[in-house]
């Protein structure tokens, strides 16, 4: 708040910007700041903060990053066979986008395990899907040897693809998914809305 009273003392305003989601307890806590103008990727998050005694006027952008998703959305074909393969014709592909177990916030090793375990259920009931897993680290997948040990058959099998250290970003995995899973309200998510 005292950023921007200094900055309009001074004939200036101060602005802001959504970079992921905004709307945690933590986000809004801890790392938040009053606005004169906040800029919001869509009608949601704007609802959100259009409200919030300490922005002045929320303005909606759009997405700054959509362009490079329907960038890769054009070339869907070609991206699968190369990300793929040959072995995923005629499947339908759903991505999952996973998020690291935190003790500062909501992600825990257990929902880290439920959350995988949708993908290897999804697996075990339906033949013509393959499952891709985009870690949100670059490490790879968190580790929580439960969650190794529960995708290894699957990712062994080639029916799970893990891309963790490959040369892939968020907008090519989206451009080839037919399904999107993120286990949070992350960027994946709100990639795949926008």
């Amino acid at each position: 708040i005292a950023d921007t009273v200094a900055m309009n003392l001074h004939g200036s305003l101060n602005s802001g910007f959504q970079w992921s989601d905004m709307t945690t307890y933590r986000s809004v806590t801890l790392a938040y700041l009053a606005y004169d103008i906040y800029l919001a990727w869509g009608s949601l998050p704007a609802e959100f903060w259009q409200d919030d005694w300490s922005i002045d006027q929320v303005l909606v952008t759009g997405y700054p990053w959509g362009h490079l998703f329907q960038d890769s959305l054009a070339e869907q074909e070609s991206l699968k066979g190369k990300l793929l393969g040959e072995g995923a014709e005629g499947k339908l592909v759903v991505s999952m986008f996973d998020e690291k177990p935190d003790p500062d916030v909501y992600q825990s090793e257990e929902m880290l395990y439920d959350f995988y375990s949708i993908g290897t259920e999804l697996l075990d009931r339906r033949d013509d899907i393959v499952v891709v897993v985009k870690p949100k680290r670059f490490e790879g997948i968190p580790p929580v040897q439960r969650v190794l040990d529960l995708i290894s058959p699957y990712v062994q099998s080639g029916r799970m693809v893990v891309w963790d250290r490959m040369q892939v970003d968020l907008w090519q995995v989206l451009a080839v998914s037919d399904a999107a899973v993120s286990m949070v309200m992350g960027t994946p998510h709100l990639e795949a809305a926008c």
